[in-house]
Parts: structure tokens; C-alpha cells; sequence
């Protein structure tokens, strides 16, 4: 008899939901912590592409539900993550269900440009902007203009 434990089923791209719920039918335990996207205001996984899975006996049966891809292995088994892994995910819920992520600047921070056509100058935190952006108030042409920058190229100017 097996031991049950968590492990990680990736999923096809944007199918989190539908492999919950095909491994759920199957009454297999599943997680999918969410967390509020700072760009459309909607609940999105925290790991795209990823759903947490209890393994028990039968965990052959994950690889071929509808929405999963595959089970990560280790080996010729499912791999296991840390015995409180998923207990420290959910010890971070709110009482709605979603997980908060602190926010990576605050308005009025320093940030500097990692790349594009801002690369190297450093600028004033704004806020966030749709689609994975952020503003930055740059100090241009001598007055304060407000930029739209991805959030990938953006770091605290030290």
C-alpha cells in the first residue's frame, strides 16, 4: 500500500480548472491556489500551469485526466513535495480563498529600467498598469512623465 503524499500535475496551457475538476470526478485531493492578477483584477493560479495532487494507489490515472499533461516524476514516481508545502500555501488564504502577494514596490519607490527604451534610468513607482505592466513617473525633458513598463524590467534602484 502506498503511501499518499503532494505532488505536481502540470497542466495543458490555460486548463488548471478543467484538470481540477476531471481529477475531482476521479475523487483525487487538489489544490490550485489563486491569487488576484494585478492586471485584469481576476483570480488566476499562482503557478500557471501547475495543480497540486494528492498520489495514492491508483496515481497512474492522473497522467491520462482530461486538462493534465503529465505528473512530474522523479524517478518512476510521482515526485514528492515537502510534507508542509501545501500547508504553508494555505496558512497564507485569506477567508475568500486567494493568497496575497505583497506588492513588489510601493508609490513613491525609486525603480530602476532593466531593459527597453528606458534601460538604466530610474524613475518613480506609479502603480500598476494592464497587461503585466507598471507606471513609472520619469523625470524627462525636465518634468515628471508618466511610463508604462513592463514589470519584468523594473527593479528597486538601490
Amino acid at each position: 500500500m502506498i503511501e499518499n503524499y503532494w505532488s505536481v500535475a502540470q497542466t495543458y496551457p490555460l486548463c488548471e480548472d478543467k484538470a481540477i475538476n476531471h481529477l475531482r470526478r476521479q475523487s483525487f485531493e487538489v489544490y490550485l491556489p489563486k491569487v488576484v492578477s494585478p492586471s485584469s483584477n481576476r483570480l488566476v493560479p499562482l503557478f500557471r500551469g501547475y495543480v497540486f495532487v494528492v498520489v495514492a494507489e491508483q496515481w497512474h490515472r492522473i497522467m491520462s485526466t482530461i486538462g493534465v499533461l503529465r505528473l512530474l516524476l522523479s524517478g518512476d514516481s510521482p515526485a514528492r513535495l515537502p510534507t508542509d508545502f501545501i500547508d504553508a500555501l494555505r496558512s497564507v488564504e485569506t477567508d475568500g480563498g486567494t493568497i496575497e502577494l505583497p506588492p513588489r514596490f510601493r508609490v513613491g519607490d525609486q525603480v530602476r529600467v532593466r531593459g527597453g527604451h528606458f534601460k538604466d534610468l530610474v524613475g518613480l513607482y506609479a502603480g500598476i498598469a494592464p497587461h503585466a505592466s507598471e507606471r513609472v513617473l520619469m523625470n524627462i525633458l525636465g518634468g515628471w512623465v508618466p511610463v508604462v513598463i513592463k514589470g519584468s524590467d523594473l527593479e528597486l534602484a538601490l
